[in-house]
């Protein structure tokens, strides 16, 4: 079940509550003929982005994930570009590091190389496959009361954001 969390002229913040992981969200395109980057007005492309860091300083301050990765998809005829904006909490990481399916190959990686392993890369393959697709299920949580901390964070910023600003603060 996708809930609204946020609502621009053109995108739109839901968590899908469905899936297995805590805030799991995707800011999807109100234009359903949205397919490539290069057809984006300038004023979708200036949503996306406060779109982007309203989901992400939304998931730091109400659900403390590690990270947060965004991936684009709507590559599959018929969807508009959107993007899946995943927290990536410790015990994400723990169970992607007990899963030799997703490891077997880091050891020929070096830490000169590249010096963080996992990267956002792997973890939202994994996250995608174990934990949405499969739904595999490694943490018990309420969707409901992730879904109003969010809501309720992602208002009091908007709020914010709608205040005047007052230029003798910034003298």
């Amino acid at each position: 079940m996708e809930k609204l969390i946020w609502e621009g002229e053109f995108w739109k913040l839901i968590m899908v509550s469905e899936f297995t992981l805590p805030g799991y969200s995707i800011l999807a395109s109100k234009d359903e003929s949205l397919k490539t980057f290069a057809r984006m007005s300038r004023g979708q492309s200036s949503e996306l982005g406060y779109g982007q860091a309203l989901a992400c300083r939304s998931m730091e301050a109400c659900l403390f994930p590690r990270n947060v990765v965004a991936g684009r998809y709507g590559l599959v005829p018929g969807y508009s570009i959107h993007y899946h904006i995943v927290p990536i909490y410790e015990w994400v990481i723990d169970a992607f590091n007990s899963d030799s399916r997703y490891t077997s190959g880091f050891d020929s990686i070096t830490p000169e190389d590249y010096p963080v392993m996992p990267d956002g890369a792997a973890l939202l393959a994994f996250v995608w496959r174990e934990l949405c697709a499969r739904k595999k299920k490694h943490f018990d949580f309420d969707p409901e009361s992730v879904f109003q901390s969010l809501r309720n964070y992602v208002e009091s910023e908007e709020k914010r954001d709608a205040q005047p600003v007052d230029s003798r603060n910034f003298e």
